[in-house]
C-alpha cells in the first residue's frame, strides 16, 4: 500500500469521540444527527483555542444563516425546496458572510440552510422552531468537539515544541560544526534541506504554543516570561537554519575565495556553532554559576567583516560580494543570539525557579541523564 503505515494520533481519537458524543446527545433528544456529526468532525482543530475562536465565529456566522433563512421561507412561502430559490440564498448567505470576514464557516451554513430548506415541507411547527432548532443542532456538534478538544488528550505544544525544537538545534550544531571543520558543504546538502522542512513544523508548533498561552484564561506571568524565552530561542533556529542554507546556496563562491578568507569565515561560524550550544544548555539545565557574554562574539564578527571587506582588489570584491549573503545571515544570527542571551541572562538573575513550568518534563529527563551519566562516570573512578 506505497509503504504507508496506519495512523491514529489524539486529534483522530477526539474527532471521532467528539461524533460519537454529538450522536449520543442527538438520540437521548430524538433529534436529527446529521447536522450535529458534521459540525463535530469538520470543527475540531489542532489547539482549543482555535476550536473555541471557531465556536464564537460559527454561533455569529450560523445565526445569520438562520435569519436569512427564516426571511427567505417568509418570502418563498409554500415552495421553499425549489433549487433556484436555495441557490438564490445560498448566494446571498455567502455574500454575507464574506463581508464580515465569516469565510471559514460558510460550510456549515450553507449545509444548514440546505438542511432547513428541505425539511420544511410538510413540517407542521413553526418556521422560527425549526429553523431554532436547526440552529441549535449545528452548535451541539461544534461544541462536542470543543469539549472534547479541552477534556481529552488536551493540547500540550510547548513541551512538543521544546523537544522538536532541541533535535533541530541539535542537528543545525552538528552539520554548522562539520562544514567549519571539513570546509565543506556538499556531504550536507540533504541535511541542510531536511532541516529547512524540519523548521516549518517548530515554527507551527511554537504558534500553536503561543496562541494557547495567549488565549488561556489563566496567563501566568511565569508562562509568558518563558514564551518570550521560547520567542528568541526560536528566532536563533530560524537564523541558524538560514545560515545554513545561505552555505548551500554559495557554495561555489566559497571555492573562489582565498584560503585565508575561507579559514576565517569557517572559523567564525564555528565559533557561532559553539556560543549557541552554550546558550542552549545554560537555559536546558538552568545554569547560574557563570554569567553570559556576548561582547567577544560581536567584537569578532566586526572584525571579520572589516577584514572580509577592506583593502581588497577589484576582482577580489566581486567574488567576495557572492559570499555577503553568508556573511548577513551569520550576523543576524549573531544579533539574535546576543538579543537570545540577554533575555536569558536576566531571567535567570531573577525568576530561575519559574523557567521550567513549560519544559519541566523536557528537564526532569535532561537532569536524569546527566545524574546517570555522572554516577557511572563516578563508579568507574
Amino acid at each position: 500500500m506505497g509503504g504507508q503505515s496506519l495512523q491514529i494520533g489524539p486529534r483522530t481519537i477526539k474527532t471521532g469521540l467528539a461524533v460519537i458524543l454529538a450522536l449520543i446527545i442527538s438520540n437521548l433528544f430524538n433529534l436529527s444527527p446529521i447536522l450535529p456529526a458534521i459540525s463535530a468532525a469538520t470543527t475540531l482543530l489542532p489547539s482549543v483555542y482555535q476550536t473555541w475562536k471557531q465556536f464564537l465565529e460559527e454561533a455569529e456566522a450560523n445565526l445569520i444563516g438562520a435569519f436569512l433563512t427564516l426571511v427567505s421561507l417568509w418570502i418563498l412561502g409554500d415552495n421553499p425546496a425549489n433549487p433556484l430559490a436555495i441557490g438564490i440564498v445560498i448566494m446571498a448567505a455567502i455574500s454575507i458572510l464574506l463581508a464580515f470576514g465569516f469565510g471559514r464557516t460558510i460550510p456549515h451554513v450553507v449545509l444548514m440552510i440546505i438542511v432547513i430548506l428541505e425539511s420544511i415541507e410538510g413540517a407542521t411547527d413553526p418556521l422560527w422552531q425549526i429553523v431554532l432548532i436547526r440552529y441549535l443542532l449545528v452548535m451541539l456538534g461544534i461544541g462536542c468537539a470543543l469539549g472534547v478538544n479541552a477534556l481529552i488528550f488536551p493540547p500540550r505544544y510547548g513541551n512538543v515544541y521544546y523537544q522538536k525544537a532541541s533535535k533541530l538545534f541539535e542537528k543545525l550544531l552538528v552539520v554548522t560544526r562539520a562544514i567549519a571543520f571539513e570546509g565543506k558543504v556538499t556531504p550536507y546538502r540533504s541535511a541542510i534541506d531536511k532541516m529547512s522542512r524540519s523548521m516549518l513544523e517548530t515554527k507551527t508548533l511554537f504558534n500553536l504554543h503561543r496562541e494557547e498561552i495567549r488565549g488561556s484564561r489563566q496567563r501566568h506571568v511565569s508562562l509568558l516570561r518563558n514564551l518570550i524565552i521560547l520567542q528568541h530561542m526560536q528566532s536563533c533556529l530560524e537564523r541558524g537554519v538560514a545560515t545554513a542554507e545561505r552555505f548551500r546556496e554559495r557554495e561555489k563562491a566559497l571555492n573562489s575565495i582565498a584560503d585565508e578568507l575561507r579559514s576565517e569565515l569557517f572559523y567564525h561560524l564555528m565559533h557561532i556553532a559553539q556560543r549557541q550550544e552554550k546558550v542552549l544548555l545554560t537555559y536546558d539545565l538552568l545554569l547560574t554559576e557563570e554569567p553570559l557574554a556576548m561582547e567577544d562574539l560581536v567584537k569578532e564578527n566586526i572584525a571579520f567583516v572589516k577584514h572580509s571587506f577592506l583593502d581588497r582588489d577589484e576582482l577580489e570584491e566581486e567574488i567576495i560580494m557572492e559570499i555577503l549573503p553568508i556573511v548577513v545571515a551569520m550576523n543576524e544570527w549573531i544579533q539574535e543570539l546576543e538579543l537570545f542571551e540577554k533575555r536569558l541572562n536576566g531571567a535567570l538573575r531573577r525568576h530561575v525557579t519559574s523557567l521550567s513550568i513549560e519544559q519541566k518534563s523536557v528537564r526532569d529527563k535532561t537532569f536524569n541523564r546527566f545524574k546517570r551519566k555522572k554516577a557511572i562516570d563516578e563508579s568507574q573512578k
